[in-house]
């Protein structure tokens, strides 16, 4: 699998760019997907896409930005170790800029262990199912707390049934905040995905069908979850109708409850907390277990220690604090701590059909005078901007028989350049009748 075992000192293509998407498997709180990769050779540089913001009057900051980002640093790091790269990361090089990742030539050849981690990327998802009472073992919390403590971070778990109780009529109050406040509820109305078809067509965003939400309940959540909805039912508690199934249920439901925290805040804090996150988060499913995300009771207080935004009504203040003081109390944690993540960890009652969709990253290879050249001749029969589009597509080749092994060849000279080839077989002599091969493939 070691590439850098090869002599290179550069990455193929096709490796940078499967180092890419497993680096956009990292999560992002509702699936905002709010980052940017740029890569130059062996450099990656993992900024903040602050068009893809959320949470704008809560988290004035962009902390859950940098949480992302700090998950995407994990992945890249990952899947760098699987091909036999070391990674050296520096945070916050330049303003706006999440991380800059360098990857060496590891002295070793990847072993089993970076394999394995790689196959716990590839698997990894928020499962938001409810989860079985079974009780998660006490070995699995050991290790989830020594990896959090070897990041500089402290991983507070929750087990006894009256704590989580507490805990979860907390989270709904928050998520009850979250959803009546206008602007907030605005810019997550947006990104949730009400069909597969609306999922599969923006690659972002609350895909309901990963909530297990029918699609009669769908179609309904579309209406009733506009702000203005919201706030002309607020008499009839929609609200906290959903906020009872999709938090304060599930929660009260978990065996365990987990908090991510740091002793202080500091520029570095949420992106290293985010790394720290999918760290645990790989841990967790190389133990064959689940964990989902509940981030209302952290969001509300995310401004803090600075103001509560303008937006936020006055008599909202005494209640955000509240829910902060609740939060930490509940996890034995000192007023100063800085909360980073909050989740629920067990067994999942069911598994979501596929995962989470995510955008394609933006083509950053220049196109060539020598591309130009090649495929000048395709105009007018294709414009430049069709050009361009065939050139940035990947295309999947199901069988490279006498039907899919001839349609590979007339694309590369149309200028396609990204292909998923699958083929069990091999070549034969009795295949050269009908495939773009010599002698030298058999």
């Amino acid at each position: 699998m070691s590439e850098a075992r090869s002599g290179s000192a550069t990455l193929s293509p096709e490796l940078r760019d499967r180092l890419l998407y497993y680096a956009w498997r990292a999560p992002s709180p509702h699936n905002a997907q709010g980052w940017r990769i740029d890569t130059d050779g062996l450099n990656f540089r993992v900024s903040r896409d602050r068009s893809r913001q959320v949470l704008r009057e809560f988290d004035p900051e962009g902390r859950e930005s940098d949480l992302a980002c700090g998950a995407v640093v994990t992945n890249l790091c990952v899947g760098a170790a699987a091909f036999g790269f070391s990674a050296e990361v520096r945070w916050r090089p330049a303003a706006d800029v999440a991380a800059d990742v360098t990857l060496r030539p590891a002295a070793a050849a990847p072993g089993e262990t970076a394999g394995a981690r790689l196959l716990a990327l590839r698997r990894r998802a928020m499962n938001r199912s409810p989860y079985r009472p079974d009780p998660v073992p006490a070995t699995v919390i050991d290790g989830l707390q020594a990896t959090a403590k070897r990041a500089g971070f402290t991983l507070s778990v929750l087990t006894d049934r009256a704590g989580i109780g507490r805990m979860a009529g907390t989270a709904a109050r928050a998520g009850v905040m979250k959803l009546m406040h206008g602007p907030t509820q605005a810019e997550l109305h947006s990104l949730m995905r009400f069909s597969p078809r609306a999922a599969a067509r923006q690659r972002d965003g609350l895909d309901l069908e990963l909530f297990f939400t029918p699609p009669i309940a769908a179609r309904f959540a579309a209406v009733a979850t506009q702000p203005r909805v919201l706030t002309a039912a607020a008499p009839l508690h929609v609200a906290e109708m959903i906020v009872r199934d999709s938090d304060e249920g599930p929660l009260r439901g978990a065996p365990a409850l987990c908090l991510l925290h740091a002793d202080a805040l500091d520029p570095e804090t949420f992106l290293r907390g985010g790394a720290c996150f999918e760290e645990i988060a790989l841990d967790v499913t190389e133990a064959g277990l689940a964990m989902a995300l509940h981030s209302a009771v952290i969001e509300v207080g995310l401004s803090h220690p600075g103001p509560v935004s303008g937006s936020v009504p006055a008599d909202w203040h005494a209640g955000i604090a509240e829910v902060r003081r609740g939060l930490l109390a509940a996890f034995g944690a000192v007023p100063d701590t800085v909360p980073i993540a909050f989740f629920r960890l067990g067994s999942p009652s069911r598994e979501p059909g596929r995962k989470s969709l995510r955008r394609r990253p933006a083509e950053s290879r220049p196109e060539t005078d020598h591309y130009r050249e090649m495929t000048r001749r395709n105009q007018p029969s294709l414009s430049r901007e069709e050009q361009g589009a065939l050139r940035a597509a990947r295309i999947l080749v199901a069988g490279c028989g006498s039907i899919g092994g001839a349609t590979v060849v007339p694309l590369v000279r149309l200028g396609a350049e990204r292909f998923v080839i699958c083929e069990p077989d091999h070549y034969e002599i009795n295949n050269l009748n009908r495939q773009a091969a010599d002698l030298g493939d058999i």
